[in-house]
């Protein structure tokens, strides 16, 4: 069917698989003084709440450990109780608060991009108790999709209050939710830049929401003084060597090679959840239980195999720049230990992939950053032991592999180098690590853990300004019509006079004055023979066709457009539907909000 090839472009540009205007920001007119004095109180308080919920997640999940590992230490049967029992309660958690399709991460994205997709107030307090008891008792995830929903969640008491004392627009939630889940990941990941940096990625795969970042950076370092004056302000991982330096260029080949294994393992990650989740959600139809029941009995079986491997498994990345393989350990054992140790590593990253894919495909609300180090590590790990590198060399490439996995499953590349940089506590680290996450970004193509971001960033949509205009207000009456009666040579000279995309086909006599009754397109026109020039416009005529009344705002307008993936609406009259007052695009939309922003 032919169509608006503008728009079209737009939209394959902008969001490749489906519509989406996301909003005119209003830049326009406003001072630095007015930004800060509403921003500067609104960042603070989306970090100091960032910083308390993940202080929140760190207790309850210590506290999750400690039983768990008190319990284990009674008797090694736990081992295989435990996981299953803490998926199936964390199921429950969420299936009665009717969360039991939650992604944290995902939704939030959803979220932040569709208006009607609401985080529900009190939805935190049930996020947080099934991540933390899916994650203490065996599971394998990362805090960083539970913190930032709850935060988002927990910052939605505050959105009735804030509209009226900082005039808050559609597009100030959407910023306060950003700065929100900055000050969680600012905090949870002890990494202010990279959390603030990573919240305003997420929304998008090949994008960032630059607009919203000064209040992010506020957030983002407020949550981690938060966080960080409770549970202490050490990196999460401390490189034990202080001379990690700029490498050579040469050795940039295996900081490559490890790019592009880091971008297939997250590929692989990716598909292995997805197709774990189709699998278990197969299995409902037998008992809605079953599934994670039987996810969490797979996960008790690798952890009796790897017990390392479950929970964050932040201290598998301690242990890996502890080793001190070298040449000298080669002289002393001999490269066929070498081989068994490297063989370990092997089944260890396999193990944690296994563990981690399952845990995340069965629906636990948890997320995967940590899993990504872990992976990434030994990535790294197995690829300088297998070229026999320095230690330094092996460290360099175990941070080179945690920041590659990391990018290449959330697709946030610049957050991904500033969050290990920061982690790592070691700025040097900034190239290496650079040129890695490109490789693994580029080879993860579009695969995303998120199936909720778009492509790139659009327009951004004040809907409170859309909801007090109507139609007529926007739309354009002075348009071309065909009759009925017109041959279809009679319509190809009407649409020379001007190009319109569409053409109403009219009844225009005394009983029915611009009766619509079809419409044409211009396109089809043009590919119409001349041959064909004396048939009735009837022949080429769509007698099916989107319209809207008039009188309705335009917010309805804009949603029916989005919904059904069209550019452009047939306006009639409101006292009769059939009769044409004029026609609705995107343009005309977009062109009536930039003169109310002004």
């Amino acid at each position: 069917m032919p169509y608006n090839r503008r728009w079209s472009n737009i939209k394959n540009r902008i969001y490749l698989d489906h519509v989406f205007i996301a909003g005119i920001s209003n830049v326009k007119n406003i001072t630095a003084s007015k930004f800060l004095k509403k921003w500067l109180p609104l960042g603070l308080i989306a970090g100091i709440a960032g910083g308390f919920v993940s202080i929140l997640f760190y207790l309850s999940l210590i506290t999750f450990y400690d039983i768990s590992a008190f319990l284990i230490s009674k008797h090694i049967a736990f081992y295989l109780i435990l996981p299953p029992i803490g998926f199936v309660i964390s199921f429950l958690i969420l299936h009665y608060a009717k969360l039991d399709n939650i992604h944290p991460m995902d939704d939030l994205i959803k979220s932040f991009h569709n208006k009607e997709d609401k985080i529900r107030k009190y939805n935190w307090i049930p996020i947080l108790f099934a991540s933390t008891l899916s994650l203490g008792l065996g599971g394998s995830g990362g805090p960083e999709a539970p913190v930032s929903y709850m935060s988002a969640s927990f910052t939605n008491f505050f959105s009735g209050l804030f509209k009226n004392i900082f005039n808050f627009s559609s597009i100030d939630k959407k910023t306060f939710v950003l700065s929100s889940i900055a000050g969680a990941l600012g905090a949870i990941f002890k990494a202010p830049f990279g959390g603030a940096i990573f919240a305003l990625e997420i929304p998008y795969s090949h994008d960032i929401e630059s607009g919203s970042t000064i209040p992010a950076l506020i957030a983002g370092v407020v949550g981690y003084l938060v966080y960080g004056g409770v549970v202490g302000f050490q990196p999460l991982v401390q490189i034990p060597y202080p001379q990690y330096t700029i490498v050579w260029i040469p050795f940039f080949v295996y900081i490559i090679l490890t790019g592009v294994i880091a971008g297939l393992v997250s590929i692989l990650i990716i598909k292995l959840i997805n197709a774990n989740n189709t699998f278990l959600k197969s299995l409902k139809k037998y008992n809605i239980l079953l599934p994670v029941f039987i996810a969490g009995s797979l996960i008790a079986y690798i952890d009796l195999f790897e017990p390392y491997i479950s929970g964050e498994g932040e201290n598998v990345i301690y242990s890996l720049f502890d080793m001190n393989f070298n040449w000298v350990f080669i002289k002393n054992y001999g490269a066929l230990a070498l081989f068994w140790v490297i063989l370990f590593l092997v089944i260890f990253l396999i193990s944690k992939i296994m563990s981690t894919t399952i845990t995340l495909g069965s629906g636990m609300p948890l997320g995967i950053f940590f899993p990504s180090l872990v992976i990434g590590s030994l990535i790294g790990e197995i690829v300088g032991l297998s070229f026999h590198l320095s230690n330094i060399g092996i460290d360099i490439l175990v941070t080179v592999g945690m920041a590659s996995v990391l990018a290449g499953t959330t697709k946030t590349p610049i957050a991904s180098v500033l969050i290990i940089t920061e982690t790592v506590g070691i700025f040097t680290a900034s190239i290496p690590l650079a040129l890695g996450v490109i490789v693994s970004y580029i080879l993860t193509g579009e695969n995303t853990m998120n199936k909720s971001q778009l492509v790139k960033k659009g327009i951004e949509i004040d809907y409170d300004i859309l909801k007090d205009l109507k139609v007529k207000d926007a739309c354009r009456t002075n348009i071309l019509t065909v009759s009925i009666d017109s041959t279809i040579g009679q319509a190809r000279e009407i649409a020379s006079k001007e190009y319109h995309v569409v053409i109403p086909v009219v009844i225009d006599n005394e009983n029915s004055k611009k009766k619509v009754v079809g419409i044409i397109y211009t396109e089809s026109l043009k590919k119409t023979s001349h041959g064909f020039d004396d048939k009735n416009i009837i022949t080429i005529m769509q007698s099916h066709f989107d319209y809207v009344d008039m009188d309705k705002n335009l917010l309805d307008a804009y949603n029916l457009m989005v919904t059904r993936d069209i550019a452009r609406l047939i306006v009639v009259d409101s006292k009769d539907k059939f009769k044409l007052y004029g026609i609705l695009t995107m343009s005309d939309i977009l062109s009536i909000l930039s003169e109310k922003i002004e």
